[in-house]
């Protein structure tokens, strides 16, 4: 229980643990606690991160890290802490300094998978909603056998690390990274800075981390997500997206025997309907049911009428 605290880290406008729209990480932070973990938030500049971390968790932020604040979290990693980074496409918000550290790369631009009949298949009706099947073979990806969803997600990728890196998940060969904003057709263009497919999603990074405030013969163990909203509470219950996360935070809480352990799935309580469905579920409700009613009114009062 000692060696399970998550820290997630706020003031940045980063998604609420506690809320239960769906941007919230209600549902993630509940499935946690159930097995275990200990969370809580915590506001660099209030100080240096407790020396009880597990692990650290950077979501997306909205607004740019302070200079005092990057030193902080360069701190916890130089003592070794495991971290967790979750990035949407956009502006980096002052973490690019942290990004050389780890010596990694966030792509620009938004992952795009146009195949029309795998999106059909999947029922998933918008080009970035980027569905992974197949997985490197690592700790985190030994018990996934399904697939799993990353909705808006950016390639990520390791260059000149001094971890042992590893791709986790990426998107499937005809997909790549569309450097414009998305439209309503999209071409791969490489002429104006698309980015050709597969592309990595999630990376692994593993080192040994020999220093005072690390056990002997102890990892640290960073993951980076080119995506933050695939653990929020309208898509922790897709696929595999649940088991996939519970496996990351029991990889980097260094408990790799409980990733054999398959997670109850959270309920997916999303419903996915194309336009003929909303069109017939239209019509019923709002024409056909009426009618119906006030064809029965007639007949009951015909009847009564005549009595």
């Amino acid at each position: 229980p000692d060696a399970r605290k998550l820290v997630f880290i706020k003031g940045h406008g980063e998604k609420s643990l506690s809320e239960n729209s769906n941007i919230g990480y209600s549902k993630l932070i509940a499935e946690l606690e159930n097995k275990g973990f200990t969370t809580t938030t915590h506001s660099l500049l209030l100080g240096e991160i407790p020396q009880d971390t597990s692990t650290v968790i950077i979501t997306s932020p909205e607004r740019a890290y302070l200079e005092g604040e990057l030193e902080l979290i360069a701190q916890y990693l130089d003592n070794g802490g495991n971290l967790l980074w979750m990035m949407d496409p956009g502006e980096l918000h002052g973490l690019e300094q942290l990004a050389d550290t780890l010596g990694v790369r966030f792509l620009d631009g938004i992952i795009v998978d146009n195949n029309v009949n795998l999106r059909n298949t999947l029922r998933i009706q918008h080009p970035a909603m980027i569905p992974v099947l197949d997985y490197h073979p690592h700790a985190v990806t030994d018990n996934i056998e399904y697939n799993t969803l990353f909705p808006f997600s950016r390639g990520v990728e390791a260059r000149g690390t001094a971890f042992d890196s590893t791709i986790i998940a990426q998107s499937l060969a005809k997909s790549w990274s569309e450097a414009d904003a998305l439209a309503s057709e999209i071409d791969y263009r490489s002429e104006d800075g698309d980015i050709e497919g597969p592309i990595a999603i999630i990376l692994a990074l593993e080192q040994m981390a020999g220093n005072a405030n690390t056990a002997d013969g102890a990892a640290q163990r960073v993951v980076v997500i080119g995506d933050s909203d695939f653990v929020a509470n309208n898509y922790i219950g897709t696929g595999a997206n649940l088991a996939l996360a519970m496996n990351i935070f029991n990889w980097l809480a260094g408990d790799d025997e409980l990733i054999a352990i398959e997670p109850k799935r959270a309920p997916d309580v999303q419903l996915q309907l194309d336009d003929t469905e909303v069109m017939l579920i239209g019509v019923g409700f709002f024409l056909a049911l009426p009618a119906g009613l006030i064809l029965t009114g007639v007949v009951i009062w015909l009847r009564r009428r005549n009595r």
